[in-house]
């Protein structure tokens, strides 16, 4: 059975239900379709989703190549620039991105998920972020790290790599991603590894009836004292 299939049919109790061969709509003009055992996600206009996130096709390529060789991070089959049919004679074509993802999972609620399951993708989220960060000449970052991103199959791997940037990211005033708050970016305005750190340990801190080690671990990945290596080594983990 298609890998596919079996957590559309087994996924209910962990996730939401996704359809096979019917495309859903999802922000930025993003489509995305599971085919099978790949998941096909095509961007429109990416002339547009690149001016408005301020990145590159060159970052996102470098993310989906560099997430080959990494077990927690989502794997892909091709990654392409794409060139989209005119909806009407007198509009010109548009650049399109599509990403062929080969590694499939479902999303797991934040509201019905224990304390170890959310170990689990924390650990998942340093690992692959460390994963990206080890990146040469230029460290990767993922910039956009939280639970809707974390996919399970069933272990947790990281997914959403559409907005990876290299290290340091100048971020231009006003340009926010959900889940970032004040302290996400440094001094400079800029987002770097460190804020990959810092936003898992947001996420973390989300989860109703945290302990009390899970709380200290939370705030200790917010200092951007620890890289992302050394964090998913700790005794809470």
């Amino acid at each position: 059975m298609k890998l596919a299939r079996f957590l559309v049919m087994r996924a209910p109790s962990l996730s939401n239900r996704v359809k096979l061969y019917q495309p859903f709509w999802r922000p930025h003009n993003t489509m995305i379709e599971v085919q099978g055992d790949v998941v096909i996600k095509d961007i429109e206009d990416t002339a547009t989703f690149y001016a408005g996130f301020e990145h590159s096709f060159q970052s996102i390529k470098a993310a989906h190549m560099r997430a080959q060789s990494c077990d927690s991070l989502v794997s892909h089959y091709n990654v392409k620039e794409t060139t989209q049919k005119k909806r009407r004679a007198n509009v010109a074509a548009t650049k399109g991105l599509r990403v062929v993802m080969t590694r499939l999972g479902c999303v797991h609620s934040l509201e019905s998920m224990p304390e170890e399951d959310m170990k689990a993708a924390v650990k998942a989220c340093l690992l692959g972020c460390a994963h990206l960060h080890s990146t040469r000449p230029k460290p990767l970052c993922h910039c956009d790290v939280r639970l809707a991103n974390v996919l399970w199959d069933p272990k947790p791997f990281l997914a959403d790599l559409e907005f990876a940037h290299f290290s340091p990211w100048q971020v231009s005033s006003g340009l926010i991603f959900t889940d970032w708050d004040e302290g996400t970016l440094d001094h400079a305005n800029c987002y770097t590894t460190e804020s990959d750190i810092y936003q898992i340990g947001v996420m973390l801190l989300k989860l109703p009836s945290l302990s009390p080690a899970g709380v200290a671990f939370g705030h200790k990945l917010k200092t951007k004292t620890v890289t992302a290596a050394e964090a998913a080594q700790d005794t809470y983990l």
